[in-house]
Parts: C-alpha cells; structure tokens; sequence
C-alpha cells in the first residue's frame, strides 16, 4: 500500500509485478525480456496468478512497469521486501 498512491486507478497489480521481478531474477532476463516472457509464455502469467490464454484476463504491461516498481521499493522503508517475503515462502516449504 506505501508503494502506491491513492489516487487513480493502478494498471498492474503489485503481486503481478513481484513475481515477474522476482522470475526475472532467477532467469537473469533484462525488463524488456521479463515483460515479454510474462506476455508470451503461459507459464510466467500462472506464476504469477493470472494464467489463461485469455488475453483479457490479464494485463500485458510496459518494462517501464519494472524500473518504476523498483524505484518505489527503493525509495520505501521496507526496500528488501520481496527478497524478504521470498525467503519466508522458501523457509516454509
């Protein structure tokens, strides 16, 4: 929620943008990749929760998308948060 602002309407859910960066770390893509990985293959958009082969059903977004959400991170109190989230979800499985 401190990512965003409450005004207007965000286009890409936070949980969409994590798990792309965080699948574009294990797969050493740049953003432009991330972003077409995440668009083409059905298996990044089940990841990251929205898998369908129907277009509509989720949104296919800019790699700008991941150089802003990653600003926001480093500029918030909590920079190390997925990273921190991640390791928790490791420890637990």
């Amino acid at each position: 929620v401190d990512l965003f602002s409450g005004r207007g309407r965000q286009s890409v859910p936070p949980s969409v943008i994590a798990t792309v960066m965080v699948l574009q770390r294990l797969q050493g893509c740049s953003d432009r990749e991330a972003t077409e990985r995440y668009a083409f293959d059905a298996r990044w958009r089940y990841a990251a929760g929205v898998g369908s082969y129907d277009v509509s059903a989720w949104p296919i977004f800019s790699h700008t998308v991941l150089v802003d959400f990653r600003e926001r991170l480093r500029r918030s109190d909590k920079p190390d948060r997925v990273f921190e989230i991640s390791l928790e979800a490791a420890r637990a499985a």
